[in-house]
């Protein structure tokens, strides 16, 4: 893989040097050698870039740093993965529920061009969709290994957080396009 396209997928895949030295378990100066061009990458990390990136474009989780929150069977459509809960809610309802307890109990920050939800320790990757709507795909920690049923509050806090981001930036983007053309 030449180095223009490594750089290329970084972009598509929302990665810095260092997020995918992490993910390759490779070296940081391992991913610079590749990004300048002194060493071609090939094998598994390729392979495996590969692989992320037609999951990727297929919007299913790829990361394999997290806990997919999307399960996916063939030929079906996909349904989130929610522990604890055996009937197969919504993201809808579960922003619902989130607001009838009197809304996220901590503050996930949200940036919508990483596609990525934080707090502390704590990450949930998502896709987003057209029309305001997203989907959650991947949940990890760096300070313990994520448990989807220990964790089900704070993940419904940082979805309510996503969907209230995303609402906040659509409207801005009303608000501009309309001020635009009242100049």
């Amino acid at each position: 893989m030449k180095s223009y396209y490594l750089k290329e997928y970084l972009l598509v895949l929302k990665l810095t040097s260092a997020d995918l030295a992490r993910l390759l378990d490779v070296s940081e100066r391992t991913v610079q050698r590749w990004l300048s061009g002194d060493t071609e990458i090939s094998g598994g990390p390729a392979r495996a870039i590969e692989a992320w990136l037609a999951l990727e474009s297929a919007g299913l989780p790829w990361r394999p740093d997290g806990v997919p929150l999307l399960h996916a069977q063939p030929g079906a459509r996909a349904a989130i993965v929610l522990p604890i809960q055996p009937n197969k809610k919504t993201i809808e309802d579960i922003i619902e529920n989130v607001y009838a307890r009197g809304g996220p109990n901590m503050p996930w920050a949200i940036d919508l061009a990483r596609r990525q939800a934080s707090l502390g320790h704590a990450w949930i990757k998502f896709k987003l969709l057209p029309n305001s709507l997203f989907v959650p795909q991947s949940y990890g920690r760096t300070d313990c290994a994520p448990d989807l049923a220990r964790d089900f509050p704070l993940i419904e806090d940082g979805y309510a957080c996503i969907a209230l981001a995303i609402t906040k930036a659509e409207h801005l983007r009303v608000k501009q396009n309309w001020m635009e053309i009242a100049i």
